[in-house]
């Protein structure tokens, strides 16, 4: 049993807040609270040890007001907070283990409530794992100094380590998603061309043409004049060795 699902031990119910995004184990999430109902799960929470569950939720029509039972979601404690003079919050929460929502419990709260059943991986051979990982951590790393070079190399390129393989998935993911919420208004142009691989590699399978490498190349090509050679340069190298697709696989593979 990891440290983090010992901690929630015997917690069988969990208030659910769910959010437009994917909460993964070992992120921090900062939130701003304003609604009446989750500033008093807030205050709830406090005498509870500070868990609450985040979970996936975009409505996607008038009768979709709650997450769906068994989606997955991740226990969230709160590490900071602030509460400001209009009652609103400021919380700074770490994301801890993945959890299935089982079913609602009508416990009288205006937020809701769910009966939740803990979850990790499966421990796999560590001789066939391993090698793969580090594969996976050598491409991550890669991909995040080519994308510091195509920033224009502002700040510092933070130090990236080296974990176990469950934990190095989570944190691939959220990095990826970090990019995909930051973007800056030139890297927004890029999606054109991402655009364009993506129609690429849809005619490529229904032709019949599996040579996926061809059409990342292809759009790589595209996004060179918006990037730089440097920074295209970078990542081309980069996509390039990622032949299998482990990347992209280890970050998937958690949603």
């Amino acid at each position: 049993m990891s440290d983090s699902l010992n901690k929630v031990r015997g917690i069988k119910t969990l208030p659910i807040f769910p959010l437009p995004l994917v909460m993964l184990p070992n992120e921090l999430l900062p939130l701003h609270i304003f609604e009446d109902r989750y500033q008093q799960m807030l205050k709830d929470v406090e005498h509870a040890g500070k868990f609450f569950g985040v979970v996936h939720f975009e409505p996607e029509g008038s009768f979709d007001t709650r997450p769906a039972l068994g989606t997955v979601g991740c226990v969230a404690e709160i590490r900071e907070s602030e509460t400001l003079d209009d009652g609103r919050s400021n919380i700074l929460t770490l994301g801890l283990v993945r959890f299935r929502l089982i079913d609602y419990v009508d416990a009288g709260e205006p937020y809701l409530v769910g009966d939740i059943e803990f979850f990790e991986d499966e421990p796999e051979n560590a001789s066939d794992l391993d090698p793969l990982a580090d594969k996976v951590f050598a491409l991550f790393e890669r991909m995040a100094k080519a994308a510091f070079k195509m920033s224009g190399s502002r700040g510092q390129l933070p130090e990236i380590k080296r974990t176990d393989p469950e934990a190095l998935s989570f944190l691939i993911a959220a990095a990826l998603a970090i990019w995909w919420f930051t973007r800056d208004p030139v890297e927004v142009a890029y999606q054109k061309c991402l655009d364009q691989m993506s129609a690429s590699m849809d005619k490529s399978v229904q032709g019949g043409d599996s040579d996926v490498e061809k059409a990342m190349a292809d759009a790589v090509k595209g996004m060179g004049k918006a990037m730089g050679t440097a920074g295209c340069d970078a990542m081309r190298a980069a996509c390039k060795d990622d032949r299998d697709g482990v990347l992209c696989k280890a970050a998937m593979a958690q949603f």
